[in-house]
């Protein structure tokens, strides 16, 4: 088993090889652990999605399960719900009395990692990471956050692609405004009103959700009563975003129409 040393920090490596890079190393397994005495304070819990918890816990919190449990794909990943040591998707890291990081994060997908040991008594604790398929490699690196982290996302911009360096679009979405209040003069009004805000706003891309759901593929209408309504308050929607002097600025280019079935939503994504 190869020894991994950071400064003072050594590590126990359980994987099938290491190789020592810049501000790190890189170790593969489909099965990998890192085993150290050093007492971690707190754990980084990383999220399954963007409605996923993402925080920093202390390592003998558990996280209960979120209730209730029909909603669990849309918070967590479903499989971890009930593991009983802290733990979260494609990386995991831990911090020291001192504030300096040691991170475990996969260079592949459908990877986790959980934090194993008695860590309140200070004895021998470990970082353990797995892939649910396959094998792959692993990032190690220890010290300040931001420079651990800076590092594992070179990396992984390296193995996975990185974002293009245009600007995200800006975006008006009624369902984060309006939930299942929405009605069509309300949406008038909410044009209208956009070009009064104090500063400059061009909306390239206005979402209009007119539509909740039960469960999969279940909807249900809020305020649009029949198929024909829905196609009248579609095309009059998308012509007031487009006639609007104040969203057009640079080209409003697309109208996301959410309507009240699964049918209207093929037809109009």
């Amino acid at each position: 088993m190869p020894l991994l040393f950071f400064d003072n920090l050594r590590i126990i490596s359980y994987s099938d090889k290491s190789i020592e890079i810049s501000n790190g190393f890189i170790i593969s397994g489909a099965n990998v652990s890192l085993e150290f005495e050093q007492a971690p304070q707190k754990y980084y819990r990383h999220g399954w999605q963007s409605w996923s918890l993402t925080t920093w816990q202390d390592v003998n919190f558990r996280l209960p399960a979120q209730k209730p449990a029909i909603l669990h794909p849309l918070q967590t990943d479903p499989l971890y719900v009930t593991h009983p040591a802290p733990n979260g998707s494609w990386l995991g890291a831990v911090e020291f009395e001192d504030g300096k990081v040691l991170l475990l994060g996969s260079l592949g997908l459908e990877a986790h990692v959980a934090l194993h040991g008695q860590q309140s008594h200070g004895d021998a604790a470990q970082l353990h990471g797995w892939y649910e398929a396959g094998a792959g490699d692993w990032f190690v690196g220890y010290g300040d956050e931001p420079t651990v982290f800076a590092r594992y996302a070179e990396l992984l911009g390296e193995r996975l692609g990185s974002a293009p360096g245009k600007p995200a679009p800006r975006v008006w979405c009624s369902w984060y405004s309006l939930y299942t209040a929405i009605e069509q003069g309300l949406l008038q009004r909410v044009f209208d009103a956009l070009e009064d805000l104090p500063f400059d706003v061009v909306a390239e891309l206005v979402g209009i959700d007119d539509a909740v759901a039960a469960g999969v593929d279940q909807f249900e209408e809020l305020v649009i009563p029949s198929d024909e309504r829905a196609d009248a308050v579609a095309r009059d929607a998308r012509g007031r975003v487009h006639d609007a002097d104040h969203l057009s600025g640079q080209g409003v280019e697309q109208a996301a129409l959410a309507h009240v079935g699964p049918t209207h939503y093929r037809n109009y994504r």
